[in-house]
């Protein structure tokens, strides 16, 4: 059987329920789909909070994309965070820690850190991974239409079997919560624009 692309997995998180037959919910009371969008908040207690599709996907010539935004960007230990992985020890990821963005990757349990830079809420707002040709891509966006390139490395996994993960937590007791608004799964949003006579 051939994974579908990661591409043809979307949500807008627009209607306010989480939808079961795409994901799966591990973080209970912490992850609710209101507002329009997916909500993951944290707590002062060291944890994490995340969704995962519930199918897996075939990133190989293909990408996946989302717009986050952040309440507190600079909270001390937290870490919202957009993976796609084959297992706990093996994956690609972006992640946002104390005012710093980070792309990184696991093999075997072993992180690599690729490229970071301070996180910029407006040009950092859209967040994407891609693979084309055996390298991989992370690019971010302000409007989820114009790309800049972050950074990339030659394919550190095999991307024909994995699964999608959007997260958010903390790695130790911290001192407030934050909430992670993840928005438009692989869809973009088009200006509306109007014409007079």
């Amino acid at each position: 059987m051939v994974n579908p692309k990661t591409e043809k997995l979307r949500d807008d998180f627009y209607d306010n329920s989480l939808d079961l037959g795409k994901w799966i919910n591990y973080g209970g009371i912490q992850v609710v789909e209101t507002n329009h969008e997916l909500e993951i908040t944290n707590t002062i207690t060291a944890g994490y909070y995340y969704i995962d599709s519930l199918l897996a996907y075939n990133l190989t010539g293909s990408y996946v994309f989302v717009k986050l935004v952040v309440d507190n960007p600079a909270l001390l230990y937290n870490d919202p965070s957009f993976f796609v992985f084959i297992d706990g020890d093996n994956y690609i990821t972006y992640i946002i820690q104390e005012n710093v963005l980070y792309a990184e990757y696991y093999v075997g349990g072993v992180p690599t850190l690729v490229n970071y830079d301070a996180y910029d809420a407006t040009n950092h707002k859209w967040l994407r991974m891609r693979e084309s040709g055996g390298t991989t891509y992370w690019d971010t966006s302000p409007d989820g239409l114009t790309w800049t390139n972050f950074t990339s490395a030659g394919n550190p996994i095999v991307f024909t079997n994995i699964y999608v993960e959007l997260s958010s937590g903390a790695y130790a007791d911290t001192t407030g919560t934050t909430i992670a608004r993840f928005s438009d799964l692989n869809i973009v949003e088009i200006p509306t624009c109007w014409f007079g006579m």
